[in-house]
């Protein structure tokens, strides 16, 4: 397998049987509750770690048909899920961010392999009452800014420095993710290109445009492919280099695979660079179907991509 895959439907992805698979079990769409999974469950119990909802750290984990109750925010008490296993496939799509982080962060140091599987949606729900900022119905409510496990960085909000954000269709997050800041530091928007689909980065930069515009950074927008970690990966490279003196900040408002390499980024230069995530809770069918399926080698026989 190459660092990068594309799959049109399920049935062609094949992924070994000696794999630990991590995937969510909520069913919030139909990405979440895809049928390669259900088949893996019940063909392959002891490849499979099925995910449940957070409630205050702790979520549910079935692994080879025993039931867990792990804390995502204590990084120690994930290496259970991977005592047996050196080669593992985290499927971030039905993931909450705090559990697919954690996750990430103990395979790299445990395993020898880490893949991650991305399914893009078909279609996002338009929102019932649409707005210019938010075209989308894909949050019911945020609970704020504050860290993600490993990453609780202690943030001068007024230290000089860099907002690298990368913007989705929620318009109102983009605001919400600079409260920390005052003054609000120099705003580098990040937009995907190519998007999913065509259209998506107009959309992208209409429901973000009042919050670009108050802040000056028309000028400052960059791009990056929707589905592309490394790509997103290398454009943070190049900004660093370009900021070499000032601090970081990454806010994880855009695409998941624009997150996945905002952390992968975060993870190597934990000294100058720090994550804003804003914790939504996503909407139920928030969106249909199920798109191409992407999976990304991030570590294989003990190197990460990068190396």
């Amino acid at each position: 397998m190459s660092d990068f895959m594309t799959y049109g439907e399920q049935s062609d992805v094949e992924i070994p049987s000696d794999w630990l698979c991590i995937f969510g079990s909520d069913s919030l769409d139909d990405r979440t509750s895809m049928r390669i999974w259900k088949e893996r469950l019940q063909d392959n119990p002891k490849g499979c770690a099925s995910i449940g909802v957070l409630n205050n750290g702790v979520a549910d984990v079935l692994l080879n048909k025993k039931s867990y109750k792990i804390q995502f925010y204590d990084l120690t008490s994930l290496t259970i899920l991977f005592s047996q296993h050196n080669h593992v496939l985290i499927d971030l799509t039905g993931l909450e961010y705090a559990v697919w982080v954690s996750l990430l962060q103990v395979a790299l140091q445990e395993c020898e392999d880490v893949y991650v599987l991305y399914a893009e949606p078909s279609e996002y729900r338009v929102h019932s009452s649409p707005a210019t900022w938010e075209w989308f119905d894909l949050s019911k409510k945020f609970l704020g800014v504050k860290p993600l496990p490993g990453f609780a960085n202690i943030m001068n909000e007024t230290e000089s420095g860099v907002l690298v954000t990368f913007i989705g269709f929620e318009g109102r997050r983009s605001r919400q993710i600079t409260s920390p800041f005052d003054p609000i530091p120099k705003i580098l928007p990040i937009v995907g290109l190519p998007g999913f689909r065509i259209e998506y980065p107009t959309y992208t930069i209409a429901c973000n445009r009042d919050f670009i515009d108050e802040q000056r950074a028309f000028g400052n927008v960059r791009y990056a492919p929707s589905h592309h970690p490394f790509g997103a990966f290398e454009l943070l490279e190049r900004i660093q280099h370009e900021y070499r003196k000032e601090r970081m900040f990454i806010a994880l408002i855009g695409t998941r695979p624009h997150s996945l390499a905002a952390i992968l980024f975060a993870m190597r230069h934990r000294d100058t660079t720090e994550v804003l995530y804003d914790h939504p809770i996503r909407s139920p069918g928030r969106t249909k179907g199920i798109g191409p399926i992407h999976i990304y080698r991030i570590k294989q026989s003990g190197c990460l991509w990068y190396d």
